[in-house]
Order: structure tokens, then C-alpha cells, then sequence
């Protein structure tokens, strides 16, 4: 006669299996794509200097259209939507310093006028490169701050 663990374990097999029976796509590991992994990986590194979709397309040996819906499937993304994505990351770091001026963090992310880098900035965050500037330097100033009340409470 089988012991209760035996019988714990016997009930977990079977409802393992009715699970993966029920959803097989949840039991396979996810596949690792190295073409779109390096197509992704160079358009972070070349944010600037942007291969086209079809240069990217091309380097895979895939037509544009198929290559289009694999790195989206991938990533998540298309690969224009993946480089915004990266200019806009790219952006957030260099409004940081406070001296790189708007139209420079523009140039540097690739946007092609001050205006168009504002208004995609703005789409993708829900403020202002202004106003995500204000507001980060802000936190650090209040972090600073804190940062030195703390320090002179724990010297006194």
C-alpha cells in the first residue's frame, strides 16, 4: 500500500501533467534567437548610425516583412519602435547633466530637430525632456539633502 508521500506525489505528477497538457506553451523553455538577439544588440549600440530594417533584414538572410515579425516576437517591439525606445533611454541618462543642453541630448539621441525629439520624448514618457530634467534633478537635490541630514544625525 503506497505511504501518503507516495500518494502527495503521485496526485502532483498527474496535475502536472493535466497542466501541461492544458497549456504545453507555458512548459517550454523560451528560445533564444541569436539573429534577432545581435540585431537587437546593435541597434542599442547604434543608436545614432540606425541600420535600416532591411540592412538588419538582410544580415539575417530574411526577407524585411519576416524579419519584422520575428524581432517583434522577440522583443516585444519592431525594430523602429525597439531604436525609440533606445533613443529615449539614451535621452533619460544624458538630461541628466544639466549641462548638455535640450538640442544637444536631440543630436546625440539622433532625433533630427529639437521639436521632433520633444514630441516623441513626450509620447513615449508623458512629459517633457524639460520637465523629466526638472523633475530628476529634483530628486537628486532632495536626495542630497536627506542624504546630509541623515549623515549629521548619525555624527551627533
Amino acid at each position: 500500500e503506497p505511504t501518503k508521500h507516495e500518494m502527495i506525489a503521485l496526485y502532483l505528477h498527474q496535475m502536472l501533467l493535466r497542466l501541461y497538457r492544458l497549456y504545453p506553451d507555458h512548459f517550454q523553455e523560451p528560445v533564444r534567437d541569436q539573429e534577432m538577439e545581435n540585431a537587437r544588440a546593435r541597434i542599442e549600440r547604434d543608436v545614432k548610425d540606425f541600420p535600416s530594417v532591411k540592412r538588419l533584414a538582410e544580415d539575417c538572410y530574411l526577407t524585411e516583412s519576416h524579419f519584422i515579425v520575428r524581432f517583434k516576437k522577440y522583443t516585444g517591439f519592431t525594430p523602429c519602435q525597439y531604436r525609440i525606445l533606445c533613443q529615449i533611454s539614451l535621452a533619460r541618462q544624458l538630461l541628466l547633466d544639466e549641462k548638455i543642453a535640450l538640442h544637444e541630448v536631440a543630436d546625440r539621441c539622433a532625433f533630427t530637430d529639437l521639436n521632433s525629439f520633444v514630441r516623441r520624448f513626450r509620447q513615449v514618457t508623458n512629459t517633457t525632456p524639460g520637465k523629466y530634467r526638472e523633475m530628476a534633478s529634483g530628486c537628486e537635490c532632495r536626495l542630497s539633502v536627506w542624504t546630509k541630514r541623515k549623515a549629521s544625525a548619525n555624527h551627533q
